[in-house]
């Protein structure tokens, strides 16, 4: 069986940086199901952007 191991990694995003707005529009957009939408409410508070990153894979 042949194995596929990808380098990964990771970078915190900072506070202010703007993406993040971004990020909070998709997840209200992709979690706004009556059950989903508490959650999706409450990672897109500000004090969430203190444990956003992004993950890229190692070329």
């Amino acid at each position: 069986m042949r194995k596929n191991i990808l380098t990964v990694f990771g970078e915190k995003i900072q506070k202010d940086d703007e993406i993040n707005e971004k990020i909070n529009k998709a997840y209200l957009r992709k979690y706004r199901q009556l059950e989903n939408i508490t959650y999706a409410k409450g990672i897109t508070q500000a004090e969430y952007t203190e444990y956003t990153m992004e993950f890229n894979i190692k070329k």
